[in-house]
């Protein structure tokens, strides 16, 4: 796919990008999904929409990076006291178990929380941060974490940080490039039982200095 990076438009999602958006975001984390959900990714991207994982209802913070119209990025960011929504589910409980087994129900619900993270008063934290395949290598990332470190500095953030996994080397080789760093490293035998994923660094960036 060929676009160039002045047509890349980043805005806060609408009710109406909830299919791509959930579409994106389990393409971007599949790996990481199928781990929890025994479900080909068309099943888990319908599993995420009857849950309500991705609502129709706008979350602060939450934005997409478009191309003519097309989605091609997704982002969340978290901070201090922040409002949100609670998860509407499409469907009732007995019928998501019928749709899509209650083992994958349940460990999706489990896994899910178990990635969850609170954040430190005047931090603001990318939740995630994913492109479409189809879009890799336009510089769509660095759009968004650019977006994502002047709409924290209107918050009043002080950082920006972010978790990546050790073995994803090119999220860590772009974030490095924007100026991020290491703040911490940890060795997690819970998240290598669920996620077959054991080190996960803590990454920062300072936005006064970035903005200085």
């Amino acid at each position: 796919m060929n676009t160039q990076d002045k047509n890349i438009i980043i805005r806060p999602f609408k009710a109406q990008d909830r299919e791509a958006v959930a579409t994106i975001l389990v393409e971007g984390f599949g790996k990481k999904f199928c781990k929890l959900a025994n479900l080909p990714l068309d099943k888990i991207t319908s599993m995420f929409l009857d849950m309500g994982l991705v609502g129709e209802q706008q979350l602060q913070g939450q934005f997409v990076a478009t191309s003519n119209g097309q989605i091609l990025g997704i982002m969340q960011l978290k901070w201090h006291n922040q409002s949100r929504p609670k998860h509407k589910t499409e469907a009732s409980l007995w019928t998501l178990c019928r749709r899509y087994g209650f083992w994958n129900i349940f460990k999706m619900t489990a896994g899910l929380t178990l990635l969850e993270e609170s954040v430190d008063p005047g931090d603001c934290y990318i939740e995630h941060i994913t492109v479409s395949p189809n879009a890799r290598g336009l510089g769509i990332g660095t759009k968004l974490i650019t977006h994502a470190e002047d709409f924290a500095a209107q918050l009043g953030s002080n950082r920006l940080t972010l978790h990546v996994v050790g073995s994803n080397e090119a999220a860590q080789k772009l974030y490095k490039r924007l100026g991020f760093t290491v703040l911490q490293t940890r060795n997690s035998r819970l998240l290598h039982w669920v996620f077959k994923e054991s080190i996960v660094h803590f990454m920062t960036v300072n936005l006064a200095k970035k903005q200085s």
